[in-house]
């Protein structure tokens, strides 16, 4: 075998490894129903930390939530966050809520939790709904 095929053996294993990572659970992270984000975000020690890009934020999103894209968010989240609340992670997609989840656990936020959002064009494709709501995530 030729240096060529080993580099390549070994990059298409970083590359899957990458990719069941996103699917494998967070230690410390609870996916949260509808109802328990609600009643979440009526404490004051809880931060509501809404991950997707800016542009789909700005089309719509749950009121006194922080926006921090996911790219951004290794560069951010010290300056935005209080390690000592509750973070409750908004996204469109259950393997991102998972990465800022890593990202978060890795840097000694405990209290994270996360809650798939489904927003006016995403819920129109799969559910025939016309309105922003939040849904579960199991």
């Amino acid at each position: 075998m030729s240096v060529l095929h080993i580099a390549v053996i070994i990059i298409g294993f970083l590359l899957l490894s990458r990719i069941i990572r996103g699917w494998l659970p967070v230690k410390g992270l609870t996916f949260i129903t509808e109802q328990q984000f609600f009643d979440r975000i009526k404490s004051a020690d809880v931060q509501i930390l809404d991950i997707r890009d800016p542009n789909n934020y700005e089309q719509e999103h749950h009121p006194n939530t922080i926006n921090i894209y996911l790219g951004r968010l290794p560069y951010l989240y010290k300056k935005e966050l209080d390690q000592d609340s509750e973070i409750v992670i908004i996204s469109s997609s259950k393997s991102t809520i998972r990465k800022a989840a890593r990202i978060l656990k890795k840097a000694g936020y405990n209290h994270l939790s996360g809650v798939l959002w489904i927003g006016i064009n995403d819920s129109k494709s799969k559910e025939g709904q016309t309105k922003a709501n939040i849904s579960i995530v199991s």
